[in-house]
């Protein structure tokens, strides 16, 4: 979102590669993607969170860093998956 895209990609790159480092919650994943603003990458690994019944869901609504997803008809499916009341 500051304009970082570069650096950003270089971030994803480096959560996704496990043989370098311990496990990443997809939730943070998708937060990157979220401000890169690719929101098919962002909600597949929104959707992987929910597989995994990350607690991260839990502040879905509330997540100022996925606000540009809020529009997306796929947000308030998940949001309903999950289980949350409607974002307002």
């Amino acid at each position: 979102m500051s304009g970082q895209r570069k650096e950003a990609q270089q971030v994803i790159e480096y959560l996704q590669d496990p043989s370098i480092h311990a496990y990443v919650a997809p939730y943070n994943i998708a937060v990157i993607y979220a401000g890169l603003e690719e929101r098919d990458e962002a909600f597949a690994w929104l959707n992987r969170a929910y597989r995994e019944r990350s607690y991260l869901l839990t502040y879905l609504t509330v997540d100022e860093r996925l606000d540009k997803l809020h529009s997306d008809p796929r947000f308030d499916e998940l949001v309903r998956r999950v289980g949350l009341p409607a974002p307002r």
